[in-house]
């Protein structure tokens, strides 16, 4: 049985590092190609998990090695060999399943800090449905975020990070449940019934508030 598997194991390494060597001679005139271990550090391509291809226009994506798309960036200012996490990015960024649908799009800026989200970000489910909605700045949450439930959707404003003024609560149906507003320490909310009337009101914690609106998650 051990030795079964270890054939196994072999013969998959094998198909795998067959499938780098096609990319490899697929690549057009001026394209690069690294090879990345787990952690995207340099590696050999024996020992790849990952592997990145440079376009002559700066487009990179990145595949795992069995050739599954796994990342698109739009422009590439430095492609690090030696260790991804160096590498300088910007312009429009996917992040794909490996079923090969959409994960999340959004854009990315070149700052000191290093590449960050900038502006609006959509995340999506394997089935490919929309179920949230982001705005960045400077790598953080601001401005207004939604959030797309089974039972409805949650809208808030975000600042660095953290909920910041207006939240709402809407069903399926699109009937608001619940509101609030976002303060230091404890916070206001209102909850309503299907007819818009006031259920309950009160002033919460936040972490409160969280076990509360569960059932609207």
């Amino acid at each position: 049985m051990k030795k079964n598997l270890i054939l196994v194991l072999i013969f998959l390494s094998n198909i795998s590092i067959a499938q780098i060597k096609t990319a490899e001679n697929n690549l057009d005139e001026g394209e690069s190609i690294y090879y990345y271990d787990i952690n995207f550090k340099e590696t050999l391509k024996e020992k790849a998990k990952y592997y990145k291809i440079i376009t002559t226009n700066g487009e990179v994506y990145d595949y795992d090695k069995k050739s599954n798309l796994l990342a698109f960036y739009e422009k590439a200012i430095n492609v690090n060999k030696s260790d991804d996490s160096e590498s300088i990015y910007e312009g429009n960024f996917f992040l794909f399943y490996k079923s090969g649908g959409i994960q999340l799009v959004g854009n990315l800026v070149n700052l000191p800090e290093g590449n960050l989200k900038e502006g609006e970000f959509k995340f999506y489910t394997k089935s490919g449905n929309l179920y949230r909605k982001s705005n960045f700045i400077g790598g953080y949450l601001n401005g207004k975020t939604i959030f797309y439930t089974r039972l409805g959707r949650e809208e808030g404003n975000y600042k660095n990070d953290k909920p910041y003024g207006n939240y709402t609560y809407y069903s399926k149906s699109n009937i608001k449940v619940a509101e609030g507003n976002f303060d230091n320490g404890i916070n206001k909310w209102i909850y309503y019934n299907k007819f818009g009337e006031i259920v309950s009101q009160g002033w919460y914690e936040w972490s409160k508030i969280r076990k509360i609106l569960k059932a609207f998650q």
